[in-house]
């Protein structure tokens, strides 16, 4: 899922057919992987329904604001604020708790995917500078 998501973003850097297809079944694979291994992987690690719950909405909002975002698709300002407003909310709720945040080696993977995917979004398109396209 890296690999394709990597290739999707060079790709729509480089305006070249396939790019589209290639981030959708990645973003689709983030959703799928947030549902059926973070929340159990959550769950055993002790975190309570409702953290689970906003950890996931959390996930889900940044990962569909980046894809509406990268898809020049209209909404996608507010997903991304949602998202940032919902971050935000986690991690005073996390400091308040003083609680460290549980991801476990699923949720470091989204959130590392979901990293590597914001650096096609960066003003100077950060994979644009690495690959000399920019």
């Amino acid at each position: 899922m890296l690999v394709l998501a990597t290739a999707g973003i060079f790709f729509k850097t480089m305006h070249w057919a396939g790019a589209s297809i290639m981030l959708i079944l990645a973003f689709a694979g983030l959703f799928v992987s947030l549902f059926t291994a973070l929340s159990p992987e959550n769950k055993s690690l002790g975190m309570s329904p409702v953290e689970n719950a906003s950890m996931l909405v959390t996930f889900s909002l940044l990962i569909l604001g980046t894809a509406f975002r990268m898809q020049h698709w209209p909404g996608a300002n507010v997903l991304l604020v949602l998202a940032s407003a919902a971050t935000l909310a986690m991690v005073v709720y996390a400091v308040y708790r003083q609680n460290r945040l549980k991801l476990g080696t699923q949720g470091t993977f989204t959130l590392l995917l979901f990293l590597v995917i914001l650096g096609g979004l960066l003003p100077n398109n950060a994979w644009a500078l690495v690959f000399n396209a920019g």
